[in-house]
C-alpha cells in the first residue's frame, strides 16, 4: 500500500510540475529571476519578454531578489494565459501577474507593451 501511494504522489508531482503549463512555465521563470539567471530566464520568453529580462539585468543594482513568491492561481483564454502570484521584494508582499502566450505549441513569457 505504501509503494501505490508513493507512486501516486509521484505521478501527481510530475504532472503538476509539466514545463509546458502556464504555472509550471511561470516558476521556472520566477525561479530564475530568483536566482539572477537572466540568460536562462529568456528561454521561457517571447522576444519582448526576452527584452524586458535584458531591462531587468540592466536594472538590477544587486539588491534583495525576488526571494519569495507564491502562485495563487492561472487564467487561460486560448493560446493566451496570465499567472497571479504574490511575492515578497524588500520585506513588502505585493500582488503580480505574469501573461503568457501559447506559441508553436509551447507556453512562453511575454512582456508586450500596452498604453
Amino acid at each position: 500500500m505504501k509503494k501505490l501511494a508513493f507512486f501516486l504522489f509521484i505521478s501527481l508531482w510530475l504532472t503538476a510540475c509539466d514545463n509546458n503549463t502556464p504555472t509550471g512555465i511561470a516558476v521556472k521563470f520566477l525561479d530564475c529571476l530568483a536566482a539572477r539567471d537572466y540568460d536562462r530566464a529568456k528561454q521561457y520568453c517571447t522576444p519582448s519578454g526576452v527584452v524586458a529580462v535584458e531591462m531587468a539585468r540592466q536594472m538590477d543594482q544587486g539588491g534583495t531578489p525576488l526571494v519569495d513568491y507564491k502562485i495563487q492561481r492561472d487564467s487561460v483564454v486560448g493560446d493566451q494565459a496570465w499567472v497571479f502570484y504574490e511575492n515578497t521584494l524588500n520585506g513588502r508582499q505585493h500582488n503580480a501577474q505574469l501573461e503568457l502566450r501559447k506559441i508553436d505549441g509551447k507556453w512562453k513569457v511575454d512582456a508586450t507593451m500596452r498604453k
